[in-house]
């Protein structure tokens, strides 16, 4: 059974490269062949809007695709966006790039660049 966040995350992968795909030993996440990994041209940019409604990119540098290889088939390499039953997670390789301001109360979120 693929649930709809999977095929979020296969429709992601799909614009980058049909040879990443699911790592069956551990269910959400993907990989490609590690000895290619590095070749594929991918830069990601989420889109946010602030209060004002006014657009605000945060960019995943190419490099930040490379996870690390599986710790069960060290030639497979971990692909950043994961699915899960609750949507796709990117967490460190964007959130390194950025200075993170967390407003529970008010339920919003500020960034600024680190120069990382």
């Amino acid at each position: 059974m693929c649930h709809i966040d999977d095929l979020y995350t296969q429709a992601i992968y799909g614009l980058i490269s049909p040879e990443i795909q699911p790592f069956p030993a551990e269910p959400g996440a993907y990989g490609i062949s590690c000895d290619k990994i590095n070749d594929l041209p991918a830069e990601i940019t989420f889109a946010f809007t602030d209060e004002h409604g006014k657009t605000f990119e945060l960019t995943i540098p190419t490099i930040e695709l490379n996870v690390g290889p599986f710790a069960s088939n060290q030639s497979i390499c971990q692909t950043l966006i994961n699915a899960s039953d609750f949507g796709e997670i990117v967490g460190g390789s964007l959130l390194k790039h950025w200075y993170s301001v967390w407003d529970i109360g008010n339920q919003r979120i500020g960034f600024a660049p680190n120069g990382y």
